[in-house]
């Protein structure tokens, strides 16, 4: 389907999780100007992350500290704008 929507399908929790970022927003006062937003496709559960900078880096703290740590590893991972980064989340 070239060009248009695509509706995905997970059939369980934390089979399929969607990011991405959220952003820029104006700067807080503790220097915020980004959502991380982490969705478990299945549950619609959203976990959202204030975060400073929206980078590769940052993007696999929130992940693998903090989601990960949480609701545990999903068996596969959806984003737009960050597929490189989970090539190698895989492998770890």
């Amino acid at each position: 389907m070239e060009g248009g929507y695509q509706f995905l399908k997970s059939s369980k929790p934390n089979e399929l999780v969607s990011v991405d970022f959220f952003g820029p927003l104006p700067r807080s006062i503790g220097g915020v100007q980004y959502i991380f937003v982490v969705q478990d496709v299945f549950s619609k559960l959203i976990t959202l992350y204030p975060i400073k900078r929206a980078t590769t880096k940052i993007c696999l703290i929130k992940l693998t500290q903090n989601y990960f740590d949480k609701v545990g590893k999903p068996e596969r991972i959806l984003s737009d704008h960050v597929t490189k980064v989970f090539r190698n989340l895989q492998d770890q």
